[in-house]
């Protein structure tokens, strides 16, 4: 059992100095699982605008959701995960990229 321990912390040590990149790829993996229900809402919202409306809304939507994902979200993840401890960093993104690839797996996209 100590083994395990201390693979979760060598990996957790490894790991500690990409959180930025990591928590680049969990938001990213999110805007990517969110993209289907965001485009259902916007054809709802928008109804029967005209082409021209309709494309620079969702450009403009998309343009401020991935901006405030890039500006607010990827930090916040990484201060999120470099709140935890060595023990629990490895399988706390384990988990999360299990849990990516199995809402994926569920909608199909893989």
């Amino acid at each position: 059992m100590d083994f395990l321990f201390d693979c979760c912390i060598w990996i957790s040590q490894h790991l500690r100095p990409w959180l930025a990149e990591i928590s680049g790829a969990l938001v990213v993996s999110g805007f990517v699982l969110a993209a289907d229900s965001l485009l259902k809402f916007l054809k709802r919202a928008m109804g029967s605008a005209p082409f021209p409306v309709r494309v620079a809304l969702f450009a403009l939507t998309c343009m401020l959701v991935c901006a405030a994902g890039l500006h607010w979200a990827i930090p916040a993840v990484r201060f999120g995960l470099g709140r935890l401890s060595n023990m629990a960093l490895f399988p706390v993104l384990a988990a999360l990229f299990l849990v990516i690839g199995w809402v994926a797996e569920k909608r199909r996209m893989i």
